[in-house]
């Protein structure tokens, strides 16, 4: 089972940013544990419970059995939920530095965005490719200790969206919009966990405990 929780939010006067996203992962993951698996803890439990491992990644000391990942990005904040280890990521399409695709992109994905320069879609590509290979470094903790270059990715055209191919067989993918301007990608070693995705958007603002 894999499932993901997102939600929205808004600043308002005095909040920063870090800490509202922080709070409202702590949200989701207190809401999940509680849907899915019948735990309920506090957000005060949960920073108790919460450990990371060697690379930064989040785990639950006395519940390792259940795997979650947490991405935020400028009004979006999301949970993933699932059997096995999981990696996800959500960025907003925006501009970005040509340095950063050389660090970050393949040669062969580097040729394949070029193709694009000059078109509309030339953003959202590039985060296509950026938050799948986010979400794969986080799927095993091992962040940017690795090099997002170790992986490749090929993006087919498939009418509205883009169909997905990895250079790893071992780990499965899915990616979808949110919102119109985010794109959000999970990664699994599973494919049925990926198949067969839950997810539960909170489009309206959750209200503040």
């Amino acid at each position: 089972m894999l499932t993901l929780y997102l939600t929205t939010y808004e600043l308002q006067e005095g909040e920063k940013k870090y800490q509202k996203e922080h709070r409202k992962g702590l949200q989701l993951l207190a809401q999940g544990l509680r849907e899915l698996f019948a735990l309920s803890l506090t957000e005060e439990m949960l920073a108790e419970e919460i450990q990371k491992e060697q690379h930064g990644k989040p785990f639950l000391k006395n519940h390792p059995y259940i795997h979650f990942n947490i991405s935020h990005c400028e009004g979006l904040v999301v949970c993933a939920f699932s059997d096995a280890p999981v990696g996800v990521d959500v960025e907003r399409i925006a501009e970005f530095k040509d340095s950063i695709v050389r660090k970050v992109l393949t040669k062969e994905e580097q040729e394949f965005l070029a193709l694009y320069k000059e078109k509309e879609e030339y953003n959202e590509l590039f985060f296509r490719f950026w938050t799948l290979k986010e979400s794969w470094l986080k799927q095993d903790g091992s962040g940017f200790f690795r090099s997002p270059q170790e992986i490749s990715f090929a993006l087919e055209s498939n009418e509205q969206t883009f169909k997905v191919r990895s250079s790893d067989p071992k780990f499965f993918f899915h990616q979808c919009e949110v919102k119109g301007d985010c794109i959000l990608s999970v990664c699994s070693t599973e494919q049925k966990e990926i198949e067969k995705i839950d997810k539960k958007w909170f489009f309206d603002k959750m209200s503040e405990k």
